[in-house]
């Protein structure tokens, strides 16, 4: 085995500045890619509502289309029948 070793006071202080000064460093840089990672979730979420009321659009100018068919071709029907 090897002989332990000492440590002053101030050595110790000053190692446990210096990993405090880390730790609030990689709190902080957690914090911002946090923050980009929010940032772009939300874009994306905003992309995504976008898309969805574009294709709500479509899709009730289909139906009103088909409503529209489906009319006319009763009246046809009932106009053939007349």
């Amino acid at each position: 085995m090897s002989d332990p070793v000492y440590i002053t006071i101030e050595q110790c202080e000053k190692h446990r500045e210096k990993l405090q000064g880390s730790l609030c460093d990689s709190i902080s840089k957690e914090r911002e890619d946090r923050k980009e990672d929010q940032d772009r979730l939300e874009r994306g979420i905003e992309r995504l509502e976008n898309r969805m009321d574009r294709m709500n659009s479509k899709l009730s100018a289909v139906v009103i289309e088909l409503l529209i068919g489906l009319l006319l071709g009763i009246l046809a029907y009932i106009g053939g029948k007349i």
